[in-house]
């Protein structure tokens, strides 16, 4: 049932939104964390569709990126941004940019041998972290995404 409800969503996804030349694609924390609006906020401001996953659905995210042609970013929130390493090893073309928020400070979220461009953004769970990035330590982890689209505008 799982396979048939995520199947569905992709194909709802690629027919629905047949007018989308980029997405941002989001990758849930554990336990479903993450900000929606925030999310959906930085993709309008990107002038991309938006599509999330959870962390643990890489296949999922990967085989979408491999079957579309428009460009795209990774979004990782928390835990997701442990996803973007996975699905950056599974697909075809890289994407344009890459964002992370709140990663663990265990979490390997430097880019650079993929030659693309990317940002790291790191509360206080990420303050022994050795990827580059900005460390953010007077905002909780829950209002990190909003605190980066805000540092965007």
């Amino acid at each position: 049932m799982k396979t048939l409800l995520t199947l569905f969503l992709i194909f709802y996804t690629a027919v629905g939104s047949a007018e989308c030349n980029s997405y941002v694609i989001g990758f849930r924390g554990a336990g479903g964390a993450f900000d929606q609006a925030a999310f959906d906020r930085y993709a309008e401001r990107n002038a991309a569709c938006s599509l999330v996953y959870n962390s643990e659905e890489i296949d999922n995210a990967s085989n979408f990126i491999n079957q579309t042609t428009g460009s795209y970013q990774l979004y990782g929130f928390s835990a997701g941004a442990s996803a973007i390493g996975p699905v950056l090893k599974k697909v075809k073309r890289m994407p344009s940019f890459v964002l992370t928020i709140g990663a663990w400070y265990t979490t390997d979220v430097d880019f650079g041998d993929y030659e693309i461009n990317f940002d790291n953004f790191f509360d206080e769970s990420g303050r022994r972290q050795k990827s580059p990035g900005v460390h953010v330590y007077n905002v909780s982890h829950g209002k990190m995404q909003e605190y980066v689209n805000d540092f965007y505008e």
